[in-house]
């Protein structure tokens, strides 16, 4: 009987070890996923016919093809596909020890207004056959969240880009991932908060961003719940609804995918969710909407305290010291009264305590002179938490003589 009890105490603490370690024991036991990530980043720029891109060879049936450097909206070096009929890029791995599973990648069209055929193709049994053909994905205002592509068979260690758009058409391509048939295994959690003023006249005000990241694709995980806490001036009234967004692997805060919302939050509120995770880096935001009579002299603390995926708890450590979210309100927005810019504001305060707000009022575009510039006016009377309807100040009025004088 002693024995048999020493036996199960021992096994139980083995359980115990393991339960307590089970972030450190995935890492020593997981498979290594990655077959290889390609960025571009230190490719010769240019255009090329075959290239090396480590354990990859890239070759390209068109001259006009080319690494493109950083410059302009391109933050990256990255793939450029140029207008033209039927491009096509053939990648091929150089070590056919480890076959492709999955593939990950973004793109960027260069315009909307013209069509985009984008197809990729997988080298089976000596033949070329097509398990991806959307372009509906990749947007012209930035690179698309990531593409995830599973292939369907298990022996393939080629595949091939076709794409076609007018000549003055084209995409850019980047962040290539190539993974075998890993199990996901979350690699790291962290959170931060948006240092941004908290506007009571926005719908929606970002305060936490979450960073999930990932290796693998098979059996993905799941964010299963965040619980987030508050602490402010007063009480949690002045906040109205908690947003929570996915942007995928994007790391730019936008309102387009929101996964959940609860309205008048406890001041530590569990959010529920269901969302899969995809390899590599998966953003979530957490946002919040004020009621219109918060005051504006007001502030509050938040703070992610846990989050759990597919049942594992990671608890997050908090910010020190805490960020404080201070309230605001937008005084002028883009296209306020039909103007297109309000630019380069001054604000002061009289002797009486009157707030005056002046800015410039940039009827048509963004840009500096030339151009239909006035400036504006905007006054409060009780320290910012209203403000008087927008008065212009300064009419130049030359605008419309200045270009017949300019054409003439």
């Amino acid at each position: 009987m002693r024995n048999g009890t020493i036996k199960a105490g021992f096994l139980f603490t083995i359980i115990l070890i393991i339960h307590a370690n089970l972030q450190i024991h995935a890492e020593l036991f997981r498979r290594v996923p990655v077959i290889v990530n390609i960025d571009f980043e230190n490719m010769p720029t240019g255009s090329f016919s075959t290239l090396d891109l480590n354990k990859v060879i890239l070759k390209s049936n068109n001259e006009e093809d080319r690494i493109l450097g950083k410059g302009g909206k391109i933050q990256s070096q990255c793939l450029y596909i140029t207008g033209g009929e039927d491009h096509i890029l053939e990648f091929e791995l150089v070590d056919s020890a480890i076959p492709i599973r999955y593939i990950s990648f973004r793109g960027q069209k260069l315009s909307s207004k013209i069509s985009l055929n984008f197809i990729l193709e997988i080298f089976k049994q000596n033949d070329w056959h097509e398990v991806y053909s959307e372009d509906s994905e990749f947007t012209t205002d930035r690179f698309s969240d990531a593409i995830n592509i599973s292939f369907p068979y298990t022996d393939i260690y080629k595949f091939r880009i076709r794409c076609s758009s007018p000549a003055n058409g084209g995409l850019l391509l980047d962040d290539f991932i190539l993974l075998d048939n890993s199990l996901m295994e979350v690699m790291e959690v962290n959170t931060s908060s948006i240092k941004l003023p908290v506007l009571i006249d926005k719908p929606v005000n970002g305060l936490q961003k979450i960073l999930i990241d990932t290796e693998g694709e098979a059996n993905p995980r799941l964010l299963e719940n965040i619980t987030i806490g508050f602490d402010q001036s007063n009480d949690i009234a002045m906040i109205n609804s908690l947003l929570v967004h996915y942007t995928g692997s994007n790391p730019e805060f936008n309102t387009g995918k929101k996964i959940a919302e609860i309205n008048n939050p406890e001041k530590h509120q569990e959010i529920n969710l269901s969302q899969a995770l995809h390899h590599g880096k998966n953003y979530f935001w957490v946002s919040v909407s004020l009621f219109d009579k918060s005051n504006i002299r007001s502030y509050f603390y938040s703070f992610i305290k846990e989050l759990r995926i597919s049942g594992v708890k990671y608890a997050i450590k908090e910010e020190n010291p805490r960020y404080k979210h201070r309230l605001g309100l937008a005084i002028r927005d883009h296209n306020d009264d039909g103007v297109h810019t309000y630019r380069i504001p001054g604000l002061v305060t009289t002797n009486n305590g009157t707030l005056i707000a002046v800015y410039d009022v940039r009827r048509n575009s963004s840009t500096d002179l030339q151009g239909d510039i006035d400036v504006g006016m905007s006054r409060s009377i009780n320290g910012g938490q209203s403000w008087e309807k927008m008065k212009i100040i300064m009419d130049l009025g030359m605008w419309g003589d200045y270009l017949k004088r300019k054409m003439v």
